[in-house]
């Protein structure tokens, strides 16, 4: 899978970024495969939102975003969401074939 970070707003650590790709990295553990993913970390006044993006070979687009004054936490928490989504999306698709509609 090909990660892209990107930051809005403010210079971010590249341990942030670091941080991010391994967390996202752990996803494809799940089974399904994504050639592209996105992360956009913005610095505001309620803190770091982090949005991700993950674009599958078919489907619609994931899309999780999460905000928290701790950066890691953000990080954590959109990861946690993509999950639970990419989770859900394997079980309708798994489910559709099982099922022959």
């Amino acid at each position: 899978m090909k990660i892209q970070v990107t930051s809005r707003h403010a210079e971010l650590p590249e341990a942030l970024r670091a941080y991010a790709v391994e967390r996202l990295a752990a996803v494809e553990r799940l089974g399904t495969e994504f050639p592209a993913a996105e992360v956009v970390l913005d610095q505001g006044r309620e803190g770091l939102t982090c949005e991700i993006q993950l674009r599958p070979r078919k489907g619609e687009t994931i899309l999780a975003r999460e905000t928290s004054h701790d950066p890691r936490a953000a990080v954590d928490a959109a990861v946690a969401k993509i999950e639970t989504q990419v989770a859900r999306a394997k079980e309708r698709r798994d489910d559709k074939r099982r099922t022959g509609t």
